[in-house]
C-alpha cells in the first residue's frame, strides 16, 4: 500500500458509527495509539448525523448494520452532513453491488472490519488525504449496479415478505398470486440483485436500501 505522509502534528478526527460498543472502543483505542487520530463513538446513524453537524469530522467510518441506517440513502444522507468528511463503510461483509453503488454515491472507502490494524492504519491516512480506497473487490466498470427502479412493483413487495420470513405460499396467499408466479418474480429478483438464492436477495435487498 502508497505511504502517506500528511502534515506533522495533524491529528485525523474519526466518528466511529457502530453499535458493537465492545469492538468500536477497541478500534478507537488501537487508532489513537498511532498518535494520528482521535476519536469518537455513536451506536445509531440518527446519532452520526447530529455528531456530523456539530463536530468537525475528518473521517466517518460508518457500519453496514448500524441502527438507523438503510443502505446508500443514508450515505447520502451523511456525505451531506458534512461535505468535508470522508465517509468510509466497514462491515464483515460487504456485497459487491453495494460497494459499487456506495463509491458511485461519493464514499471514499470499503472497508471489511478483518482488515489488519496495521493496514487500517495507513488506509485511513490514504482516505484521509483524498484517495479512495476499497478492500471489496468491486464489479468491471459497465456491470449495472441494481437499484429499486429496476425490480417491479410486485417484485419489491416478494422481496420485502420473503424478507419478512414468509414461504412461498405465504406470499402467494398474501399477494392473490399462484405459487408459481411467486417463484418466477424470485428468480427474477436473484436475477437482478445479482444474488444466489432467496436469502442472500434479502442481505443484498437491505444493504441496498430496497427492504
Amino acid at each position: 500500500m502508497q505511504e502517506i505522509t500528511l502534515p506533522a502534528g495533524t491529528l485525523g478526527r474519526i466518528l466511529i458509527a457502530d453499535n458493537q460498543l465492545l469492538l468500536a472502543e477497541a478500534l478507537a483505542r488501537i487508532l489513537e495509539a498511532t498518535g494520528k487520530f482521535v476519536t469518537s463513538i455513536v451506536g445509531d446513524f440518527a446519532t452520526a448525523l447530529d455528531q456530523l453537524a456539530l463536530e468537525t469530522t475528518d473521517i466517518l467510518l460508518i457500519s453496514i448494520k448500524l441502527p438507523g441506517f438503510l443502505g446508500i440513502g443514508s450515505l447520502e444522507q451523511a456525505l451531506a452532513a458534512r461535505k468535508e468528511a470522508k465517509v468510509v463503510l466497514i462491515g464483515s461483509a460487504i456485497e459487491p453491488p453495494l460497494a459499487k453503488a456506495a463509491l458511485a454515491a461519493g464514499v471514499h472507502g470499503i472497508i471489511e472490519k478483518d482488515m489488519p490494524i496495521d493496514a487500517l492504519s495507513s488506509a485511513l491516512d490514504l482516505i484521509r488525504s483524498g484517495q479512495v480506497f476499497a478492500t471489496v473487490r468491486i464489479p468491471p466498470a459497465g456491470s449495472r449496479i441494481p437499484a429499486q427502479s429496476d425490480l417491479t412493483e410486485v417484485e419489491l413487495s416478494v422481496l420485502r415478505k420473503t424478507a419478512e420470513g414468509m414461504t412461498n405460499k405465504e406470499i402467494s396467499d398474501n399477494l392473490v398470486l399462484p405459487e408459481t408466479t411467486i417463484k418466477m418474480h424470485l428468480r427474477a429478483i436473484n436475477r437482478k440483485l445479482g444474488s444466489r438464492n432467496r436469502a442472500h436477495a434479502v442481505t443484498v435487498g437491505r444493504e441496498l436500501g430496497l427492504i
